[in-house]
């Protein structure tokens, strides 16, 4: 199986609009790679992170629709 990758996602200094998120790294492997792009982002103005683990594993659809 293919090993996960994280990735970081943030806003830029001054904005609110989810849509204006943008991807900060692809490249952290465990949460200390994601709090370091953090800590260095938050001193660049970034804020509102939030992380996207991709594991290569099959999607569950009918997991997922079944609410």
């Amino acid at each position: 199986m293919k090993a996960k990758e994280i990735i970081v996602w943030g806003l830029p200094a001054g904005e609110q609009d989810p849509l204006k998120e943008a991807i900060l790294s692809t490249q952290c492997h465990n949460q200390t790679d994601v709090e370091r792009i953090r800590r260095v982002a938050s001193a660049d103005g970034w804020h509102s992170f939030r992380c996207q683990i991709i594991d290569g594993s099959k999607p569950d659809f009918v997991g997922t629709l079944n609410v």
